[in-house]
């Protein structure tokens, strides 16, 4: 019996060394995890145990192999080689391509490419021309510009500049009416992008001064029906740009571009540093755009990190794939396929999953300030049928999510959401409902896990009564709700928790310790500035756009017999197909 009992420890205590020193081994070979490697190695040399034991059993037994049959012994360690072998060769076949199997890959184009005609008279103000960047909140677009004037026949159009993804170009084709590119001939549409025709209708100067009611441009002259005629031929959207003018003006033209599949705004409401910006407002956005941007400043969250957390401010995504720390990748029979990408829009569907480099946020590396590590947070607002009420869903970007037990994520004692939860990339936020004419939320949702707790503003304000960010919570008009965010898992609650036990809430599970040591520099309103908080990408028709469309995780993970062993968690989706945001405020257990 004791010699039994040996060899089963043995067997597991090799088991054990056979997944740690594999793991390390592959790590340092490939670059990474391969669970479908060492845990097939390891189930073989179980299995090689069991077959050592069974010879050891029948060399041992002075009557032979016929009365070894007979020992329970030999009987036990046959069941738990064979067991070995029946789990040993499926998992040594997936090991020769993904273990999910080939997937079913969308082909449906992200929206993202916005090919952007602005047809302008050719008497032109001689406004300066600045060099500028575009608004933050238009950077996630993928461009290209034409700009034309009818012609002198007033039958077709002057092209002055064609298909140039060059803001700098454009403007200076605006501002002067000359022809930059000679003979650029007709104007041609890119397979998929979304076409609109822009007419500026009222001659409005290239570059926008102010904005607001203050800002507002003097009607201008009203142009006859050359414009419309001259883009006839164009069969897109025509949206129409005006100057000023009254209201009636503007519900007239907003009438008559409807009828052309487009809209009406003014330059000085759509508040675009030049005449580009403010026609890819009126192309790109809602009409509700600016009022929800101003009530999303308003009803901004105050972000509180532990003071031990590594990843202490959400990432600006544009920002981060500009700077190379993402591809996306394609699973394929002798490995993984990735290409770099740049901006949300050159996303495909048909890839199936999105590799980030948490490195390249390394707290060490970079300074915690908005506008030079890019940190920014995102927002959705949702305006719901009369009465129904309206909500404020506030998206936050953290690109890792470690494990406090690091042990628990060690090969042999990674399991999918039963022992680790350390993955690549984080989506965390807080929902607000919106308090009628400017008064306080009535609820404010909490996402943490699986789960959104909704709290009310009094229950808020009782309990961040005595803390020292209480004073930051009602600020002028705006109210401010606070969040504490947790270490290293990043849910978010409603108050801090500095004990060595913290715990997620209604629940015993453990949790992060989230003490709200170190507060985002983007809640100062001096450094954020509106450059802090950005709409979450959205077209004009209310559908997800660039990165927020992508439909793959946010993250790798390489598994196994269905999904139950794992190198790592599962990665989040873009926050569009995430339940917070199709059910906004709405609890979940």
């Amino acid at each position: 019996m004791m010699k039994l009992v040996g060899t089963w420890i043995g067997a597991t205590l090799l088991a054990i060394v056979a997944l740690f020193g594999i793991d390390v081994l592959l790590r340092h070979l490939l670059g990474g995890h391969a669970p479908n490697l060492w845990l097939g190695l390891a189930f073989a040399l179980i299995a090689y145990a069991g077959l050592f034991e069974l010879f050891a059993c029948a060399l041992r037994h002075p009557r032979g192999w016929r009365a070894a049959f007979r020992n329970w012994r030999w009987w036990i360690a046959a069941v738990v080689t064979s067991f070995a072998f029946v789990v040993f060769l499926p998992v040594g076949l997936t090991a020769l391509g993904h273990s999910d199997g080939p997937p079913i890959r969308s082909q449906a184009a992200i929206p993202g490419r916005i090919d952007l005609v602005i047809v302008s008279p050719e008497l032109r103000h001689g406004a300066a021309l600045r060099p500028s960047l575009p608004p933050a909140d238009l950077a996630a677009w993928d461009l290209r510009y034409t700009v034309a004037m009818p012609a002198q026949s007033r039958r077709g159009l002057k092209i002055l500049v064609a298909g140039t993804d060059s803001r700098a170009m454009a403007l200076r084709a605006l501002r002067t009416g000359r022809a930059l590119e000679p003979g650029a001939g007709k104007v041609e549409w890119r397979p998929g992008a979304q076409r609109a025709v822009v007419l500026d209708v009222d001659r409005a100067p290239v570059s926008v001064p102010g904005s607001g009611p203050e800002g507002a441009l003097a009607r201008g002259v009203p142009a006859d029906d050359m414009l419309v005629a001259a883009t006839a031929s164009l069969r897109a959207p025509l949206f129409v740009l005006l100057a000023g003018g009254t209201q009636r003006r503007l519900e007239d033209w907003t009438g008559w571009a409807q009828e052309h599949e487009g809209d009406a705004g003014t330059v000085a409401s759509l508040e675009g540093p030049t005449l580009l910006d403010a026609g890819l407002r009126l192309v790109s956005q809602s009409r509700t755009t600016l009022a929800d941007r101003r009530l999303a400043y308003a009803y901004r969250p105050l972000l509180f990190f532990d003071k031990r957390e590594l990843y202490n401010w959400p990432v600006d995504v544009d920002s981060a794939l500009g700077e190379g720390a993402a591809e996306m990748c394609k699973h394929e029979r002798t490995g993984d396929e990735c290409e770099m990408v740049k901006r949300g829009s050159d996303l495909d569907q048909s890839f199936d999953y999105l590799r980030i480099d948490p490195e390249r946020f390394s707290p060490a590396d970079r300074l915690q300030s908005p506008g030079i590590i890019g940190s920014t947070y995102y927002y959705h607002v949702v305006h719901g049928p009369s009465g129904s009420g309206t909500y404020i869903d506030y998206w936050w970007y953290l690109p890792y999510n470690p494990s406090l037990s690091s042990w628990m994520c060690s090969p042999g004692f990674s399991v999918t959401d039963l022992s680790c939860f350390d993955h690549e990339s984080d989506w965390e936020g807080v929902t607000v409902e919106v308090g009628v004419d400017g008064e306080p939320p009535p609820r404010v949702f909490y996402s943490q896990h699986a789960k959104v707790a909704p709290h009310t503003w009094k229950e808020l304000k009782d309990g961040w009564s005595g803390l020292d960010q209480s004073s930051l919570v009602d600020v002028g008009s705006a109210h401010h709700p606070l969040v504490f965010v947790a270490r290293a898992s990043h849910a978010a609650y409603r108050n801090p928790c500095s004990d060595p036990a913290c715990f997620q809430y209604g629940s015993v599970v453990p949790e992060g310790r989230h003490s709200g040591k170190s507060a985002w520099t983007g809640n100062d309103d001096v450094v954020c500035a509106g450059s802090c908080l950005k709409p979450l990408p959205i077209s004009r028709q209310g559908e997800a756009a660039t990165w927020n469309a992508f439909s793959g995780p946010w993250g790798t993970q390489s598994c196994i017999l269905g999904g139950t062993f794992c190198d790592r968690g599962e990665a989040p989706h873009s926050p569009a197909l995430q339940w917070r945001y199709t059910h906004p405020g709405m609890a979940r257990d």
